[in-house]
């Protein structure tokens, strides 16, 4: 992380471990610029409560002239206390393979997935803005909600999106490309109460490097979508006088069981 007067902060970092989700236990460890530990917080499973599947009726996204294609599957699940932020998981195949190339510096909605307040995918005018209650934030949470594409497919797990509301039954889902433009829309349907697991398996044929996605085969990872801020220039990387140093302004998962966290 970069901290601008002594601030960091992340949204939707990836990190590819080879692991389900399911198996994550431990702790979250943060590192100074000397590489040294200075604080921790235990891991906790969210509690994933009833929520809602994509799979079929993609559909293109109304005047969209493009070649992109999307599909795939999207799951969408409530967390929190209230069941007032919701968790996207995503295997999407088709999407803009420039995402998480390209410089996207400025360009608003650019890679974004994001549900939208509409009903409908039919037409433009009806699918309308990004949908969360904005009475009870003023920040739009979607804006920094992403995917990056190696090869034209995406897998991942966001973070808790805290929209403020406990429903998004019949929005709609919107998948942006690189330019911000809106490629694809899927109406989002009646409540799932499957529980699943949103563990990231990639499409077949996925490719990816320097922690971007794991290979193909059937691996799975934890990664999530590609946005992050620190401070008010959004740089991330290390500060002066870090380089060379492993571990220096890192937040890290510690594989331990909680027992002996706390010996």
């Amino acid at each position: 992380y970069a901290a601008s007067g002594g601030a960091a902060s992340a949204v939707n970092v990836r990190v590819t471990t080879g692991l389900p989700s399911s198996s994550l236990r431990g702790a979250i460890v943060v590192m100074d610029a000397k590489g040294e530990p200075v604080a921790w917080a235990p891991l906790k499973p969210a509690e994933m409560l009833p929520g809602w599947t994509l799979g079929e009726s993609w559909e293109k996204y109304p005047g969209y002239a493009g070649a992109l294609t999307a599909s795939g599957e999207v799951v969408i699940r409530n967390v929190g206390d209230k069941g007032l932020a919701q968790v996207v998981a995503f295997h999407l195949e088709g999407v803009d393979a420039a995402c998480g190339v390209a410089n996207m510096t400025g360009v608003a909605n650019a890679c974004g997935i994001h549900v939208h307040a509409g009903k409908s995918c039919a037409v433009a005018a009806e699918v309308g803005g990004h949908y969360w209650n904005k009475t009870a934030q003023e920040t739009d949470p979607w804006l920094v909600v992403g995917y990056v594409a190696p090869g034209g497919k995406a897998a991942g797990i966001t973070t808790p999106i805290a929209t403020g509301v406990s429903s998004v039954q019949d929005r709609t889902f919107v998948v942006h490309d690189s330019t911000g433009a809106r490629i694809a829309c899927h109406r989002i349907g009646s409540t799932d109460t499957t529980r699943i697991e949103m563990s990231t398996t990639r499409p077949s044929g996925g490719s990816g490097q320097g922690g971007a996605a794991a290979t193909g085969g059937g691996s799975t990872t934890t990664e999530a979508a590609n946005s992050s801020t620190a401070g008010e220039d959004g740089g991330v990387g290390l500060t002066d006088g870090a380089a060379g140093l492993p571990l220096a302004c890192g937040a890290w998962l510690l594989a331990m069981t909680m027992a002996s966290a706390a010996q």
